[in-house]
């Protein structure tokens, strides 16, 4: 596999934790647990989080969810800077 392969460099990604940003505002946090070719995301372990009206963020438990890739505004890996820095450097 070429190193700039995509599905190489997301492969490394799978079972890492990672935060989404939807179109409508909500993030979500979760396992990637598996991914296709059109960029759609599958997280396990997933807690979603909303901001209110009255500008409370509220948090709840979810599970599995399919993420499909119109619906993501960002994805990025959940770690410390260490961590993040190590991966983009092994990509």
């Amino acid at each position: 596999m070429a190193a700039d392969d995509p599905v190489a460099r997301v492969r490394k990604l799978l079972y890492r934790r990672l935060r989404v940003v939807l179109a409508d505002g909500r993030t979500l946090l979760g396992d990637l647990q598996a991914f296709d070719k059109q960029g759609n995301l599958i997280l396990g372990a997933t807690r979603e989080t909303v901001s209110t009206s009255s500008g409370r963020k509220e948090e709840r438990t979810i599970g599995i969810v399919l993420i499909p890739r119109d619906q993501q505004k960002a994805v990025e890996l959940e770690g410390t800077l260490e961590e993040k820095l190590q991966f983009a450097v092994s990509m």
